[in-house]
């Protein structure tokens, strides 16, 4: 997929003003966050196999759009379903717009790069993860990036963001399989961000395999050099678009 100037451009925007929901504690150490990686986070792909999930510039920004508006919906059917969500709307947004940030890579290098391997291009691989960065998980980079800015975060937060890639990651066993009560998650916001994701990528691939099936497929292409794409506009109507949302609107 190739998205236009004017789609990345909107897209970002409307990305930026969920920052507005995040609580005022915090919005302009985002902002300062989101402002510095600008270019970066406008441009990049949310995968680097074309075969995954928005693997083509501006793909990272649709895919945390489609988060957050998956994440919104899901606790709107679990309320109707019952549940208590023992979590606030602030934490939700907050945690579905920074829950693969860490896929911008540090100050110093970015997490994906291109790359001339023929046999990668062949295989759907059309980005590989930047060698040197210090490892890191996705989601430990991403609350490295927010501390080092100074954006202040809760254990709600800390732990849906830490563990939403749910058991496809090893390391979040002990956080999601509790052989005690006192081991069992505190908050539905984990197990509801990780669907969230999950359904969003699985949507992302399917929409992916319909342009292969139908042929219109085209290759995507790699990163703008340099963004030409204004900065940071604020306010945006996604105050507004999650609000309706939570309502019950559509």
């Amino acid at each position: 997929m190739n998205l236009t100037e004017k789609q990345i451009l909107d897209n970002w925007n409307e990305l930026i003003g969920y920052i507005n929901l995040c609580g005022d504690e915090r919005k302009q150490n985002l902002i300062d966050l989101y402002d510095y990686f600008n270019d970066e986070l406008m441009l990049m792909p949310a995968s680097g196999k074309e075969y995954f999930h928005s693997c083509y510039p501006g793909g990272y920004v649709v895919h945390v759009l489609n988060v957050i508006k998956n994440s919104i919906k899901l606790s709107n059917l679990w309320k109707e379903a019952g549940s208590i969500n023992n979590f606030t709307e602030k934490e939700l947004i907050f945690c579905a717009l920074n829950h693969d940030l860490g896929k911008v890579g540090d100050k110093n290098n970015k997490y994906y790069v291109e790359h001339n391997d023929q046999w990668r291009k062949q295989r759907g691989e059309l980005y590989k993860v930047n060698e040197d960065l210090t490892y890191m998980e996705v989601a430990d980079r991403s609350l490295f990036l927010l501390q080092e800015f100074g954006v202040p975060y809760n254990q709600n937060e800390f732990i849906a963001i830490k563990v939403h890639d749910g058991l496809y990651n090893d390391g979040n066993k002990s956080y999601l399989i509790g052989w005690s009560d006192y081991k069992s998650l505190r908050s539905n916001l984990p197990i509801l961000l990780h669907h969230a994701d999950m359904m969003s990528t699985r949507i992302e691939y399917e929409e992916w395999k319909s342009t292969q099936q139908s042929g219109n497929s085209s290759p995507s292409k790699q990163f703008t050099k340099k963004s030409n794409i204004k900065k940071i506009k604020l306010p945006s109507n996604a105050a507004k678009i999650a609000n309706n949302f939570f309502d019950g609107g559509k």
